[in-house]
């Protein structure tokens, strides 16, 4: 029983973490082989999906930025229809976020499908975990988000901290936010490509800057908030300086101010900090509706207990406490048999280092017992020979 019990103990926890480390090693693997369905909505695969590795074309310096690893391509068919599908697959939910709004373009209508979504007549993007889907249909229907959906629901999700948006993504104030206006960049070709108003230089991409920019129409006055997360708040207060002596200094011809901030409003130049967050505004807002807009943006730090390394799945979970429960009910029952012989057999034991027998007489009477049988036979005896009595009793008197 011991001897199990230590093998249980040892091969359970080695089990369990090479489960949890397979499983996490597997989520961040590239993609190596085809992921999207066979089938999906009626929608049959047309042919073998096309995957490849790194990106090619305008838009390739972006994506290897947001930490692309794959890319897959496929057509699928359906009563004379066709669904042209491309998908990205990424490092982490941060990587596909900001190939999503890379992709998209302002104003594009919002769906309901992943973590986001958005149309342009056959055309639908969406993103869940670490996947971005480019989904081209010949023909649109009020079905096509619903199939849509059912795609999503098939594709792979990565876990934990990987599968989570970006934080900055919580900061930006939803009030006179202009629809799919928002640009997420890891880089400085993803922020240039985005229409961003500062010059890379300055941001510090190469510290560990993530760019969150979001246009704003306040009043009639439109305008663009730019959030700026660091490492550290002591790296986002020097950057708060430098970008503060920079709007300070104007537009000489030595700052080579990007044309969105050189047509900006001076007045609408601010930054603030707030943890390792600046808030930075620009375009035409007045200068107090610049210096609210910016006072929307709070950081609040959230501290949360996390396991260091692989999560545990669903599976493992499971298997753990079925081995616990087993192991509970082994050394309870051992534990009861322990003290039955104890008591028992100890008890056993004193007698006979006492020179006396298990059971003698005297122990034997110190029984208590009932005697229903001598209870139930007296009354029987005594009603019998009160019969007999009385039969004899006229034949003595005759």
């Amino acid at each position: 029983m011991l001897l199990c019990k230590t093998l249980l103990r040892k091969i359970s926890p080695l089990v369990v973490v090479t489960l949890c480390t397979f499983t996490a090693h597997a989520a961040s693997l590239p993609i190596s082989a085809s992921v999207l369905p066979g089938t999906f909505a009626g929608w049959q695969l047309s042919g073998t999906p096309k995957v490849e590795g790194q990106p090619e074309g305008s838009e390739a310096q972006s994506l290897k930025e947001a930490g692309i690893t794959a890319s897959e391509s496929a057509e699928y068919q359906r009563d004379g229809e066709s669904l042209k599908i491309q998908l990205l697959c990424f490092n982490d939910a941060s990587g596909a976020y900001s190939a999503y709004t890379l992709l998209r373009q302002p104003n594009w209508p919002k769906e309901q499908i992943g973590t986001g979504a958005t149309s342009d007549n056959n055309r639908v993007l969406f993103w869940q975990s670490n996947i971005v889907v480019d989904a081209t249909f010949s023909h649109i229907s009020a079905m096509s988000a619903g199939e849509l959906r059912e795609l999503a629901s098939k594709l792979p999700l990565l876990q934990g901290n990987a599968n989570l948006p970006p934080p900055l993504s919580h900061y930006l104030p939803e009030d006179g936010l202009e629809p799919q206006s928002t640009r997420y960049s890891l880089g400085e070709t993803t922020y240039t490509q985005g229409g961003g108003a500062l010059p890379v230089d300055l941001i510090g991409f190469d510290r560990g800057a993530e760019v969150l920019s979001g246009s704003y129409r306040i009043q009639g006055n439109e305008g663009v908030l730019t959030l700026i997360e660091y490492p550290t708040p002591q790296l986002a207060a020097e950057r708060e300086k430098a970008i503060a002596a920079f709007f300070k200094a104007g537009n000489p011809v030595q700052n080579h101010w990007p044309q969105a901030l050189a047509d900006s409003n001076p007045l609408a130049l601010s930054v603030r900090r707030t943890g390792p967050v600046l808030a930075i505004t620009t375009g035409g807002l007045f200068d107090r509706q610049a210096a609210e807009l910016a006072g929307r943006v709070y950081y609040q730090a959230e501290v949360s207990w996390t396991r260091s390394g692989p999560q545990a799945s669903e599976i493992s979970k499971t298997a753990k406490l079925l081995i616990g429960i087993v192991m509970l009910v082994a050394v309870l029952g051992g534990t009861s048999l322990i003290l039955g012989i104890f008591f028992g057999g100890g008890r056993l034991l004193y007698r006979r280092l006492r020179g006396k027998s298990v059971l003698d007489d005297e122990e034997q009477n110190k029984f208590l017992s009932l005697n229903l049988s001598g209870l139930s036979e007296e009354p029987l005896s005594k009603n019998s020979d009160s019969v007999s009595e009385g039969e004899t009793g006229p034949k003595a008197n005759g």
